[in-house]
């Protein structure tokens, strides 16, 4: 062990030196992959950079994987050009083709769902078979909106008893098993009503989205 060089300059090209032969084994398997698809978002880090990381997910010898692709910083600009351009480079540099893209995840912002110069566009330009999904994630806060009063004290005493069962403290379990079986009916009715409440608005905010969806399933 003493022999070893710790020096900092050493260990940084070491870790370096692994990082790469991950990512080129990475790509020698997505390469080889009958399909690919791809998921990306772009975000903001600690030093209020924007961030893009991405996704890929492909078949390896009979088995889906899933792996992080890359993380690169976008450096002036976080429009649909500029994610896309950092996309397309990262694939051109590493040999991968785009006409087996089968897929792409996003978020809903203009950047990336655009009609004219979104990022998804941009891509099913490259990969006309390329489907759009809409990230359940960032669905799940639009989901949230407006909750009602029951469905709120509702999801908040469920918090509450998942509190509980972490500490393993179980008797609680009897009074969220009637809780159910005295509101079950209610409870559904609310969910079923604020679903379709959310519909309504969703498609008044966000029709343009709808409109991109039913063009890339279509």
């Amino acid at each position: 062990m003493d022999s070893i060089s710790l020096s900092a300059a050493t260990v940084k090209r070491r870790i370096e030196d692994m990082s790469n032969d991950v990512l080129d084994q990475i790509v020698t398997q997505v390469n080889v992959s009958p399909w690919y698809a791809v998921q990306l978002d772009e975000s903001t880090d600690v030093a209020d950079l924007p961030q893009l990381p991405v996704f890929i997910r492909y078949i390896n010898e009979g088995e889906v994987l899933e792996e992080l692709l890359f993380c690169k910083s976008l450096q002036l600009h976080t429009r649909g050009e500029d994610i896309f351009k950092s996309l397309d480079d990262f694939f051109h540099d590493r040999c991968i083709s785009w006409e087996k893209c089968a897929g792409i995840c996003t978020d809903g912002a203009a950047a990336c769902t655009g009609i004219n110069s979104g990022v998804v566009k941009r891509v099913q330009d490259k990969a006309p078979f390329a489907k759009w999904t809409h990230c359940s994630l960032h669905m799940q806060p639009l989901a949230a909106q407006n909750l009602s009063e029951e469905l709120h004290d509702t999801l908040n005493s469920l918090i509450l008893w998942q509190s509980y069962v972490k500490r393993n403290e179980f008797d609680m379990f009897p009074e969220l098993q009637q809780y159910i079986v005295d509101r079950d009916v209610a409870i559904q009715d609310t969910i079923l009503g604020h679903l379709q409440q959310l519909s309504k608005k969703f498609e008044h905010y966000y029709g343009n989205i709808l409109a991109v969806q039913k063009n890339m399933t279509g």
